[in-house]
């Protein structure tokens, strides 16, 4: 193909021929006089161009490739800087991989530290927990065993039992055997103190036990001939107890709540319905009842009289109780009055207090004991009707001691 072929202009038509002969070889020939060590290839896309001194000039147009010399080092530069930031970029991602690597190893060896630190601190605490528990049944032990050494060396014997505050309260940190958090999840004396109990009764000696707690409490009581409920004394509690143990105080105390024997029977600790709970719905025998306490003399309750017999929802009721002291000391009676619904409209107390009057008497000494109960005091919370009322009816009304022994009855008739 000739450069005129190609759109270019001839080299000149002075030398046409010579250009278009060509040599065996494919190049053409070019004149010597402009001649400068190269030669034109046949598919070269070189124009000559002749100046009047008769040099030569070559301009590029390019034709099937179109790179120049510049372009394709400016290509070169563009690829390896690809490449270059390429290897930079796997570089820093391979910096980031090692270090992400690092770290988790890191956190992995700081987690097994911990864990094998953990588990030295429990085992540690294990082993002190195991030691304690053993310094402390030693200690019981030895304490036990030099408890019932002075018992037989003793003509009479007060034993001091029960728990102290330290075991029970509000959201406390007890891990004691009976307790959890400060609640008591039996009502036992604590296993030792049941064992000491039982080992000294059996010396079959004069025996009181003095009984520290702020709760409702069980034991054998026919292990000992007497029982004095401290609850939880001050700084001049001892000497309390010992004048009353000594009989220079006649001991006139009353339960305020009720000892139960045992658990039968008794909702969980979390039911919070009333259902066998307390003395007003309590249905099995209790070891102490509410209102309980005995004293170093003897009281008989032996009438009672209401005035009137029947009265309205709005009245008041007059009672009187009729106590005597029949043994050889003064003291004091706590007569005690409870009302009970014989056919009430809705589930109610099997008994509930409406009245009680500590009494002063001396021995052998007799004494009216007067009430004044108003009606309201029978009421009962009506939900329908979202108010107190008192339902019309008849009543029973029985006085005595304690909740549990009540000699003395009388019925009521409340109208509207």
């Amino acid at each position: 193909m000739s450069p005129a072929r190609e759109g270019n202009p001839p080299v000149s038509s002075r030398y046409a021929g010579r250009h278009r002969g060509g040599s065996s070889n494919g190049r053409r020939r070019i004149p010597r006089s402009f001649r400068s060590g190269f030669v034109l290839p046949t598919a070269a896309a070189a124009t000559l161009v002749l100046t009047a001194t008769g040099a030569s000039v070559a301009k590029s147009a390019p034709i099937g490739l179109d790179l120049t010399g510049a372009e394709a080092r400016a290509k070169a530069q563009s690829a390896a800087a690809e490449r270059s930031e390429a290897a930079e970029q796997r570089q820093q991602m391979e910096l980031k991989l090692a270090s992400t690597r690092a770290r988790v190893a890191e956190q992995q060896r700081a987690s097994r530290d911990q864990a094998r630190a953990a588990l030295v601190k429990k085992q540690k605490a294990a082993a002190a927990t195991k030691a304690a528990a053993a310094k402390k049944a030693a200690a019981q032990k030895a304490a036990k065993a030099k408890a019932l050494a002075a018992a037989e060396a003793a003509d009479h014997i007060v034993l001091t039992l029960g728990i102290t505050p330290d075991l029970e309260g509000e959201s406390m940190s007890v891990t004691a055997e009976g307790f959890k958090g400060g609640d008591k999840l039996t009502l036992d004396l604590p296993a030792t103190q049941r064992e000491l109990l039982a080992k000294v009764s059996a010396l079959k000696k004069p025996t009181v036990v003095v009984l520290t707690t702020g709760s409702a409490i069980n034991l054998d009581d026919s292990q000992a001939g007497a029982v004095l409920l401290a609850w939880y004394y001050g700084q001049r509690g001892a000497d309390a107890v010992a004048e009353a143990l000594l009989g220079e105080t006649n001991p006139a105390g009353r339960l305020p709540i009720t000892f139960y024997r045992n658990l039968d029977g008794l909702p969980a600790f979390d039911d919070y319905a009333m259902t066998n709970r307390t003395y007003r719905y309590h249905t099995g025998k209790p070891l102490y009842a509410f209102g309980h306490g005995l004293s170093y003399t003897t009281f008989a309750h032996e009438k009672i009289a209401l005035s009137p017999d029947r009265i309205r929802t709005t009245d008041t009721l007059s009672v009187s109780v009729t106590v005597k002291n029949t043994g050889r000391r003064d003291g004091d009676e706590v007569v005690q009055l409870y009302a009970t619904a014989t056919e009430p409209p809705v589930p109610m107390p099997l008994r509930q207090l409406v009245a009680f009057e500590r009494v002063r008497l001396r021995a052998g000494e007799t004494k009216t004991v007067a009430f004044s109960v108003p009606a309201g005091r029978l009421r009962r919370w009506d939900e329908a009707a979202d108010r107190y009322v008192v339902d019309p009816g008849a009543w029973r009304l029985d006085a005595g001691p304690a909740s549990d022994r009540l000699p003395l009855r009388a019925v009521l008739t409340v109208t509207r």
